[in-house]
């Protein structure tokens, strides 16, 4: 089995400490983020393992960051079915609602941008959806290429008339 991508230690620098059976519990966590973040974030460990100087580099800090942001989201929320809670003090009165996936693994789209290599690194985008105006047909498409102007789409379905 693969080591984590961060202990116990790592979690309660970045957040809190942890008493047990919280404690117990984030060590599993930590171990199945890292399980998540393997089978999500493609070539993980060889791309901590590069050097730092290489284009592909992966910072195993950055990784245990996100591990640690994975298992602290988890338990930070109600664990208990809990879909709804209201608190009130004096005539003020807070309530929120859960998302039913509360309280399981996640890694947010930001952090999966965050671990995966990036393809677009140093490309201009070849292809854009603006249009100039004052040369469209009703019905038709059209998309502007970066470096080579706009070109009308041809469109495999039959156009009603």
């Amino acid at each position: 089995m693969a080591e984590p991508f961060a202990e116990l230690g790592d979690l309660e620098d970045r957040w809190k400490k942890l008493s047990e059976p919280t404690a117990t519990r984030a060590i599993n966590l930590l171990d199945a983020a890292s399980r998540h973040i393997r089978q999500k974030v493609a070539r993980v460990d060889e791309r901590i393992a590069l050097a730092t100087t290489d284009q592909d580099y992966l910072d195993p800090l950055l990784v245990t960051d996100v591990a640690c942001d994975m298992v602290r989201r988890v338990l930070s929320t109600p664990a208990n079915g809990v879909q709804s809670s209201t608190q009130q003090v004096g005539g003020t009165s807070v309530s929120g609602t859960y998302d039913p996936g509360v309280g399981g693994l996640r890694l947010l789209r930001s952090e999966l941008e965050l671990l995966s290599p990036s393809r677009q690194r140093g490309k201009a985008s070849s292809v854009n959806t603006l249009v100039e105006s004052g040369i469209r047909e009703p019905g038709t498409e059209y998309e502007y290429a970066a470096y080579g102007g706009v070109r009308r789409l041809d469109s495999p379905y039959p156009q009603p008339n």
